[in-house]
């Protein structure tokens, strides 16, 4: 049996993903989706975890997903993608997914700034926008600065992986995505020294990918990718 860990975003849940989580298991993939620690909605809890506590979370799923599977792909969103790839590069995986990777990364105040922005436009797109949209800019703002700052180190931790991942990855970025500058996929596209690598960049996609209008086409090129039948 094949394995797929799927690791959400920054102040995110495993709904950042659901729509991939049920592909997968269309094909009867096993899945794995922890809640990270601190993430959730709970703002106390999320101030007491650190990165070094959501890579160990992740690692630890993809060690008892290992252990009942022949070969464990990783698929991470966001600050997912940035904890994929430290696990590319520490264990043998057999295909990796990054999505909407923050690989630019910025201070807190700017990140804040960009999501307040983001969300705003958004709510112009979208009067009625759907509950999953405004929850996540809910956790969010409501991310405590340590939080913020945490996610800065582990972006920052993570830059050396970048030039050491050997595994099949495949890249997907939205043109106009608010907090990751899709400036940032097509450099880690370039970086990472893989013998089979994609980038796709989704022209009309923002920040979260997986739940917006091009969702078809990243589910046809996940399917593609990992060669589920």
């Amino acid at each position: 049996m094949r394995g797929y860990l799927l690791i959400h975003g920054f102040a995110g849940t495993p709904a950042d993903l659901e729509a991939v989580a049920g592909l997968i298991k269309e094909y009867g993939g096993a899945v794995a989706c922890p809640l990270l620690p601190g993430h959730g909605g709970d703002r106390d809890l999320m101030r007491k975890a650190g990165w070094k506590d959501w890579v160990a979370a992740s690692e630890q799923s993809l060690l008892e997903l290992s252990s009942r599977c022949s070969k464990v792909t990783v698929i991470g969103f966001s600050m997912g993608a940035i904890i994929g790839a430290l696990l590319g590069v520490k264990y043998s995986l057999d295909r990796l997914v990054l999505m909407s990777p923050p690989v630019l990364y910025t201070n807190p105040p700017e990140l804040v700034k960009g999501a307040s922005e983001a969300f705003r436009g958004r709510m112009g797109d979208n009067p009625e926008a759907t509950e999953y949209l405004k929850e996540y800019f809910r956790r969010l703002f409501r991310a405590p600065v340590r939080s913020l700052n945490e996610l800065h180190r582990l972006i920052k931790t993570a830059q050396p992986a970048f030039d050491r991942l050997q595994v099949p990855t495949l890249i997907m970025q939205g043109e106009r995505d608010d907090l990751a500058h899709p400036k940032g996929a097509k450099m880690l596209y370039k970086r990472i020294p893989a013998k089979e690598k994609k980038l796709v960049m989704l022209p009309n996609s923002r920040h979260l990918i997986c739940n917006d209008c091009e969702r078809d086409v990243l589910l046809q090129e996940v399917h593609q990718f990992l060669n589920l039948s």
